[in-house]
């Protein structure tokens, strides 16, 4: 069986005016640097092998700073960016609201299958994040030796697979700076199972 903690990057002076990243590569703030170094209680106790990191800024740095006093290493790839919100980038969550309207951007943040095509112009659907993600994870990470491996991403990305993983979700689950959650792979029936998720002081049981 294979560990994978999944982990959302520390906050951003972005995330703090909800500014919505997308691809901009944006730098963690010293909040976003406390928040990692308060991960590492978490993720130390579990003997992680490796870090996979998403390639942008804030993730990467989030990463770095588990892995360094962990002594493990870290690798970035693209495929575990944020979502790609195309004409969105950039903007604060008022403004995705006057531009695009209140009904697409209920969709987007929707875990509801009928939305999962949902996107903001020349920018992923919910459906292709989810299948960039997965094709990453059952094509690279399942074959690598590691059997606890953390994953650190996006908000987005986090929202995905929990939508994949759990098909009866009526909302969204947390994602907030920080937020773990342990998911495993069962190779012998080649099935993902989400075990636990973890604030960053109190961890907690799924429902």
């Amino acid at each position: 069986m294979k560990k994978v903690f999944l982990f959302r990057h520390g906050q951003t002076d972005w995330n703090k005016s909800e500014r919505f990243h997308g691809h901009a590569d944006i730098a963690l703030n010293s909040t976003g640097y406390a928040q990692a170094k308060r991960l590492l209680p978490i993720l130390s106790a579990h003997q992680l092998e490796l870090i996979i990191s998403s390639d942008l800024k804030r993730a990467f740095q989030t990463a770095q700073t588990i892995a360094t006093p962990l002594s493990i290493p870290v690798e970035m790839t693209p495929e575990l960016r944020e979502a790609h919100i195309g004409q969105a980038q950039g903007l604060t969550r008022h403004e995705i609201v006057n531009r695009f309207g209140a009904s697409l951007t209920d969709q987007w943040r929707s875990v509801h299958p009928s939305h999962l095509h949902a996107r903001y112009p020349d920018g992923e659907s919910g459906q292709e994040v989810i299948d960039r993600v997965f094709g990453f994870l059952n094509q690279t990470l399942l074959t690598r030796p590691e059997t606890r491996i953390g994953l650190c991403t996006h908000g987005g990305v986090i929202r995905r697979i929990m939508q994949a993983l759990l098909p009866s979700l009526k909302q969204a689950v947390p994602i907030p700076n920080g937020i773990v959650y342990l998911i495993e792979y069962h190779p012998k029936d080649r099935r993902w199972n989400v075990a636990h998720y973890f604030e960053i002081v109190q961890p907690k049981s799924l429902p």
